[in-house]
Parts: structure tokens; sequence; C-alpha cells
């Protein structure tokens, strides 16, 4: 989440204490709407006792041979792209990106506690695990060290006042900066926030046509980049191409990041991405 734009009468503020639990934004729900729930989340077991959540083991599509490859041409429109069910699973996601976290973090010291991290955060608010996991690896490649963007776009998530990584607390902090990506600070939404934007409900972002965003995990994952959305196609940004939501989708389909993808995406028809710079 990168936008210079992001929020009209945002203003510098202190990155909030990185252990404290999160707050969210405004009086927003803490948890996705139930209507959405049944449309795009997906239910979780608890294990009290260790507070690991575990996820079904109902098999989605095929895992990708060859995750580098992958890349989905849905859209432009929000209502183009795919149901959940078309995800992979969150084990399939995770495993296909588990090399891609260790490279960014010299090693898996930390894999235990990014993975269980998600789960719990999916399963008090809702959002389902493999979203939290695409938007983590889009926004950090899970570097649970990332340094910030635009000064105050912090952590796995890269959100505005997000908590950052505390070496000497490394689960608690890396739970901090999920929790801030996907509830928001006091100041700033967070993925949640414009996820929940859907007709069932008013919504406290009034600076948004959240009527464009409608309950759709794609456009508010858009959202959550831009900080704005001004019509039904996802893949511009005011004249620009956009493939925030475009990767985000391909990341759950088994996209693991890397350059073939992206040249895989210039190939998209009606996306205008065939300018596309890869990496």
């Amino acid at each position: 989440m990168r936008s210079s734009q992001y929020i009209p009468f945002f203003l510098p503020f202190s990155l909030a204490w990185p252990f404290q639990k999160h707050q969210g934004y405004g009086t927003s729900s803490s948890q996705l709407h139930k209507n959405l729930q049944d449309a795009w989340y997906t239910e979780y077991s608890k294990d009290s006792e260790n507070e690991v959540t575990t996820l079904p083991a109902k098999k989605g599509p095929a895992a990708p041979h060859d995750p580098a490859n992958v890349y989905s041409c849905a859209g432009p429109k929000a209502k183009d792209f795919p149901g959940k069910d078309d995800w992979l699973t969150f084990d399939q996601i995770w495993e296909i990106n588990e090399a891609v976290i260790e490279t960014a973090n010299g090693g898996n010291d930390y894999n235990d506690y990014l993975q269980t991290a998600i789960k719990e955060v999916a399963f008090d608010s809702k959002v389902d695990a493999r979203l939290i996991l695409a938007i983590i690896m889009q926004e950090s490649s899970g570097n649970v060290s990332i340094h910030c963007t635009e000064g105050t776009a912090c952590g796995l998530m890269q959100h505005r006042g997000s908590a950052r990584f505390d070496p000497s607390s490394p689960r608690t902090s890396i739970k901090a900066m999920i929790e801030d990506g996907t509830y928001g600070t006091p100041s700033v939404p967070g993925f949640l926030s414009y996820f929940n934007c859907d007709a069932s409900s008013p919504s406290e972002l009034t600076w948004i046509n959240t009527q464009l965003i409608n309950g759709n995990p794609y456009a508010a994952a858009y959202v959550y980049n831009t900080g704005h959305i001004d019509n039904e196609d996802l893949s511009t940004d005011r004249g620009k191409s956009n493939y925030y939501a475009h990767d985000v989708l391909s990341r759950l389909q088994g996209w693991n990041g890397w350059k073939a993808g992206c040249e895989q995406s210039r190939k998209c028809n009606g996306l205008g991405f065939q300018e596309r710079s890869c990496w």
C-alpha cells in the first residue's frame, strides 16, 4: 500500500505502539460482515490451548507445476474475477511461497510465527487466510524486516502507521504487523475496512465510492493499494495501468511473484498490460 494519494485528510502521525492490541479504524466492525463471510471466507478451527488455527482439508484446484509462470487474465471488472472456490488452498499457497519467504528472511526462523499469525488474524477477523497471505506476498514477499515505503507504510502489509518488526519479540511483532494491515490503525483503514464496504451497511469511508467495492475482495485490494477507486476497471488507475488486484488473484491461484508470471501478464487481452515493466 504505497499510494501518496491514500487519504485526502491524512496527516503524519507517530507509529503505533508495536505490541498494543489492535484498535482498528474508526468504529468499523472487527469482523467481515456475515454475508461476505458466506461468500469469501473459509471456516477455521482453533486450538484454544496453543492458539494455532488450522484450515480444513478441503481440496481446491491443483497447484501449478511451475508457479513462476502463473498469471490470471481475469477482469478487468471486479465481477469478472473468480470466487474463492477457484483459489488454491492455504497450504498450497503457503508451500508455493515458502521458499520466497525464506529467501526474503535469510532462512526459516520466522516461518512458523508468520503462518500462525496469519491464521489467527484470519480466524478473528473472518478475512480468509489466503487473502491475507496473498497481500503479504504482494507487499513484502514475507520479509519481516522490510523497510518502510514513503516514510510510514511499514510492516509485512506495508500499511501506514503499522508496527514494525522487533527481533527481540518476533512472534508478537509479526502478528502486530498483520493485525495493523488487516484491521487498520485508528487513523488509517485496513484491508478489512475496505472489504466490508457493501450494500448491506453504511460505511465510514465517505471519501471513497464504496459502491465500486461492494464487498468484493479484489476491489478492496485495489483500494488498499491506491487509496481510491474511480470506476469498475481494476486494471487502470487514473489513466495508468494497475496490476495490484490481478497480481493478488494470480497469487491466490499459484503465482509465486517471479518475473516469468509478470511477463505472462503482458499477454492478457483487454487489460492493457502489454507495456508492463517486469523486474
